[in-house]
């Protein structure tokens, strides 16, 4: 009379139970299997197995109960068995003569879309010790699984037949049963997120188009977040890639409300985690969530700076930045430029060539190339932004790195180092970089990299006469840099006064998606509110000059600046100062204020045309002299056309 008892969940190596029901009590024997008797089961008894046992039952288990009911009974408990097991049961009651009615029972319940399907055997026996199908079967079904596609998941071999029905739950399954509905905020988890390693095996038996095409399915509609985790962990990249690519549309509140928010939240928070793809990587080293990549090296026993410096930044090339493909009646060599693109050598026409060429290439040699160039050509730009973006980081907050830790990173991997290469690092005082794999100082000597930490180096800690130098290789070499190091102003900080920038007028715009400069922005519809912030420092400013209105933003609106102030005047700071500098030159222009050339010093000799013409144009005639006078004397060997920097980076 227990009535909060909703299960029983009792071990198999029981052999007798004893069950007290009023005055009543039942006493069965089971010596090889929890049914295996002769005796007619009391109804109480049959009750109680099916509503607490089921999930432990084995197809034995079930034949053992059938073959003592009515066929009414047995065909309303084959409605919820899966069709392998129906036909299980079938073959053993139609081996033995006396088992006759129950073969005649179960006939007509065969699947015929079975025919076709491969039983649980050879590379599949491990699944019917590790996995029970009904159980599975059960909680597909409670997870909304769409039970056509369970049919239309075919074995990895190509023959083309249909997987046995228990691999494919067993490869999914235990995945998915790892998330709950949360409660309350972001408990998604039953556990930890981890992998589960039969399930992996199963996954690895069943065709992976087949089986994707299930997954997305059932995770598609976002009715149930369970399948977005194997949907990440069997994806590749190019799935991968294209998941991300939807899931930017389901922060939409109006299209998705709270399911799509949740959905997000569990993509980037749990689900990511178990794909081992280069894209799910990039897309959590990007985002930075409660730091991602550093949850996901964990889960996978390493760090996440290793990750980078190792999976993420590895394409198969050699020492030398070049990877051969063997085409059968052909090879090709891919090599990394200067500049960080990648480039197609063909032997046998003995020239560069745009693509993998196919004539002369064996088919399946020339796929296969074909395939790993288009990845590697994809990520590698990703993968080189992105630790681009970190440095750039780094050269704002002056971070160090342990000596001997950078040149594992950078010395070892030939698209690291080519990276290294477009940069000055600082050592002890010292400034350097790589050339042809080794290090080289301000006059192009060789330079022996200790184990003292490294950083980027900055122009406001360098000496003038080093920066100059920098200056100088990167543009005899033809070497144009990430981002602005070496051509990075440095204004000094008694020059920084409160009215540096007061009364002039820029369009809103500029402040909007400068995060990696160290500048926040962000508009409150509701109160009409624009918070703009400055790392390091403060900027007043008047929105409502034209940029705000009630309720309104108009980027292309104009903010008055008013009072800049600072307490340190940090890399930071300074790199903050040299931005407001570019972005209010034009206004400077117009006022006809010759202080502007106060403010070139990161400025390309082009630009600084484009400068001197906005001043003619308007006839700013102090200006114009200013900026002639400049024009000469800053750049009296340079090409007016040069570009110092990757700007597409």
């Amino acid at each position: 009379d227990c009535t909060g008892l909703t299960s029983i969940a009792l071990p198999r190596s029981i052999r007798k139970i004893d069950i007290a029901y009023g005055d009543e009590e039942l006493y069965k024997t089971m010596p090889e299997g929890l049914f295996q008797t002769a005796d007619k089961l009391d109804t109480y008894f049959v009750t109680l197995i099916n509503e607490a046992w089921r999930e432990q039952m084995t197809p034995k288990d079930w034949a053992g109960l059938y073959l003592f009911q009515t066929a009414n009974f047995v065909a309303e408990r084959l409605k919820e068995v899966s069709p392998e097991n129906v036909q299980t049961l079938y073959e053993m009651a139609a081996a033995k003569k006396s088992f006759q009615k129950a073969a005649d029972i179960l006939k007509p319940l065969l699947s015929t879309k079975q025919e076709n399907a491969v039983k649980p055997d050879g590379p599949f026996a491990f699944l019917e010790d590790d996995f029970q199908e009904t159980l599975l079967l059960k909680h597909y079904k409670e997870q909304q699984g769409d039970l056509a596609q369970l049919d239309k998941v075919l074995l990895a071999d190509g023959s083309g037949k249909k997987a046995p029905v228990l691999a494919v739950l067993a490869a999914v399954m235990p995945y998915a049963d790892l998330y709950i509905k949360p409660t309350h905020a972001n408990e998604y988890m039953k556990t930890e997120v981890q992998f589960l390693s039969e399930s992996d095996k199963a996954a690895a038996l069943l065709d992976h188009e087949s089986l994707m095409e299930l997954l997305w399915e059932n995770a598609k509609t976002l009715n149930n977040l369970s399948w977005l985790l194997p949907y990440c962990r069997f994806a590749n990249g190019t799935e991968i890639q294209s998941l991300l690519s939807q899931s930017k549309d389901w922060g939409d509140w109006y299209t998705y409300n709270k399911q799509g928010r949740d959905a997000q939240d569990f993509l980037d928070g749990y689900a990511l985690m178990l794909s081992d793809t280069r894209e799910a990587m990039l897309y959590l080293d990007k985002i930075g969530v409660s730091r991602a990549l550093d949850g996901y090296a964990k889960l996978r026993g390493t760090d996440a700076e290793t990750l980078r410096d190792t999976v993420l930044a590895e394409f198969g090339l050699d020492k030398d930045g070049k990877k051969v493909y063997d085409l059968g009646g052909n090879t090709v060599t891919v090599s990394l430029a200067q500049d960080l693109t990648l480039r197609i050598f063909d032997a046998n026409a003995g020239k560069v060539v745009k693509s993998i060429p196919k004539k002369g290439a064996g088919p399946e040699q020339y796929e296969a190339a074909k395939a790993d160039f288009a990845e590697m050509k994809k990520n590698v730009k990703k993968v080189v932004k992105a630790r681009v973006d970190r440095l750039f980081a780094r050269f704002l907050s002056g971070e160090f790195r342990d000596g001997e830790a950078w040149q594992k990173s950078y010395l070892n991997n030939p698209l690291l180092r080519q990276v290294a290469s477009l940069l000055v690092w600082s050592q002890d005082g010292q400034t350097f970089t790589l050339r042809d794999g080794a290090a080289i100082d301000s006059g192009e000597q060789s330079y022996s990299i200790s184990s003292k930490p490294i950083q980027v180096a900055h122009p406001m800690e360098m000496r003038p006469e080093d920066v100059a130098a920098w200056q100088r290789y990167f543009n005899n070499h033809g070497i144009k840099q990430p981002f602005a190091q070496v051509w990075e102003p440095v204004i000094r900080p008694e020059t920084v006064k409160e009215d540096r920038y007061n009364g002039i007028q820029i369009p809103a715009y500029r402040f909007k998606g400068q995060e990696k400069h160290g500048i926040s922005f962000d508009f409150q519809y509701g109160v009409s509110e624009l918070e703009i912030g400055f790392s390091g420092c403060g900027l007043e400013y008047d929105p409502w000059g034209g940029a705000v209105g009630r309720h309104m933003l108009d980027l292309n609106g104009l903010l008055t600046l008013g009072k800049f102030t600072f307490k340190t005047y940090s890399r930071q700071v300074n790199h903050i100062v040299s931005l407001l500098d570019k972005w209010t030159i034009y206004g400077r222009i117009l006022k006809d204020d010759v202080s502007v050339v106060t403010m070139l010093d990161s400025a390309t000799l082009a630009q600084v045309m484009q400068y001197l013409n906005l001043a003619i144009d308007n006839g700013k005639v102090n200006v114009t002299a200013e900026l002639l006078n400049y024009k000469n004397e800053r750049f009296p060997d340079f090409d007016p056309l040069a570009e110092f920097t990757l700007d597409d980076l």
